[in-house]
């Protein structure tokens, strides 16, 4: 009896300890699980939140970017309106150069009629004036000729040679000079005062001649004079400075409304004390 009541026991013993592990066991299995549930959402969170951070990254460098666009864009419009401000400058600027263009055209054909009468006056006045570098300012007037003709030269290098031309003319009036040039058989040293008077000396110094414009020829001076034109010759040089010449000069004979200031400096008194050496003709004055 006992032994039965012993089995009984262990029986019911083990049935308990079976009811009880069987729990037990199912819990554990849950919660092993849970546990990998949990590592793999980790895991998936992870990898979602770096997709977050790519993402992020991404849309500030396309911010950056979309900025970087529009400041760009913004300073190309102002680029532009200065580009068509300047656009529209230059498009008045090519109606006023047209306008010359046409005015140039029109002045062109009065031009060239003046500039032929400018030479043609030059020319004139050349041989009219005093009889100096003779072969140069023909030379002058030859190649101004030779520039109005030439087709390769345009109006305005053609009107540049001709004032050139007068100003260079315009210059002897306004100093002195010299050149050696040969008159009626014998050289000599020709001695100019501006426009008022040319003078000559020959080389051995024996004979001293002035220009008579009315007469437009030669005529002796007596040799005393030649002492006071071979200084000249000499300032001429600019071998010796600037000084006081007392010499005879023509005066021309005009009209008091349009008598001109003579552009040399001579003294008065050179009539009382050398006129026992000038002509009687009544037109010298010192």
């Amino acid at each position: 009896m006992m032994t039965l009541s012993l089995r009984r026991n262990v029986a019911l013993l083990l049935a308990g300890a079976l009811f009880l592990t069987s729990p037990l066991a199912a819990l554990a299995q849950d919660a092993g699980d849970a546990v990998d549930t949990t590592k793999q959402q980790r895991r998936v969170d992870a990898r979602s939140q770096d997709r977050i951070d790519q993402l992020d990254d991404a849309t500030r460098e396309a911010l950056q970017a979309y900025r970087a666009v529009v400041w760009e864009t913004q300073q190309l419009n102002v680029y532009a309106e200065q580009l068509q401000e300047l656009i529209d400058q230059q498009g008045d600027e090519l109606d006023s150069l047209q306008a010359q263009l046409d005015e140039l055209q029109i002045t062109e054909r009065e031009i060239m009629p003046l500039m032929l009468r400018m030479v043609d006056a030059l020319e004139r006045f050349i041989a009219l004036d005093l009889p100096f570098l003779q072969e140069e300012r023909s030379k002058r007037v030859e190649a101004l000729r030779d520039a109005l003709g030439d087709p390769s030269v345009s109006v305005a290098d053609r009107y540049q040679k001709v004032l050139e031309a007068y100003a260079k003319e315009s210059d002897y009036g306004r100093g002195i000079g010299h050149e050696r040039a040969e008159i009626e058989g014998r050289v000599h040293d020709l001695l100019r005062i501006g426009r008022v008077a040319l003078y000559a000396l020959s080389l051995d110094g024996s004979e001293v001649k002035r220009w008579n414009a009315q007469q437009e020829a030669w005529e002796a001076l007596p040799g005393h004079f030649a002492p006071t034109v071979r200084t000249g010759l000499r300032m001429s040089r600019e071998t010796i400075a600037p000084e006081l010449m007392l010499l005879p000069v023509q005066v021309p004979v005009e009209r008091p409304e349009q008598a001109q200031p003579r552009a040399v400096s001579l003294s008065e008194e050179a009539a009382d004390g050398d006129a026992e050496g000038a002509d009687d003709n009544g037109e010298d004055t010192p």
